[in-house]
């Protein structure tokens, strides 16, 4: 198929993984940002497990990436030591923290304690309300 009839997804995936076959083959590192943008979750975990297995990489090259599929924190793939949260701070600043400042046991279910806010990182999306006045509503077609 033509590139440009690929799914953006599918076209992300490739733009994604030349940069990845370099690093690898090299041992060097790659640093990604909103690694998921238009990648299935699915995908996005074979992406990263590329830098994970030995077969693939044998010259321990290394993977830096954002995120917010959370996903990946529940997927194994990716060691508590190599987790750090984002937090904007009140100057709208980002500020970094690393897994490891929290009192985890090996059975906590990551993914699920950070949905729960225990890490920061997650932003405040109470529900949104949308209110127009009698004013601005369209008028009913009789």
């Amino acid at each position: 198929m033509d590139y440009d009839s690929e799914s953006k997804g599918t076209r992300t995936l490739i733009s994604l993984l030349i940069p990845a076959l370099e690093a690898l083959s090299r041992g060097s590192l790659l640093v990604i940002d909103e690694l998921d943008t238009s990648l299935h979750p699915n995908l996005a975990r074979a992406f990263v497990s590329l830098f994970n297995k030995k077969d693939s990489n044998p010259r321990s090259a290394q993977l830096v990436f954002s995120t917010h599929d959370v996903t990946l924190l529940g997927s194994g793939l990716i060691q508590q030591d190599e987790i750090w949260m984002t937090d904007k701070n009140r100057e709208g600043a980002s500020e970094f923290t690393p897994l490891t400042n929290f009192k985890l046991r090996s059975r906590d279910d990551i993914e699920r304690a950070y949905r729960h806010g225990r890490f920061g990182g997650v932003p405040a999306a109470d529900d949104f309300l949308v209110a127009f006045g009698a004013d601005r509503l369209p008028a009913a077609k009789q």
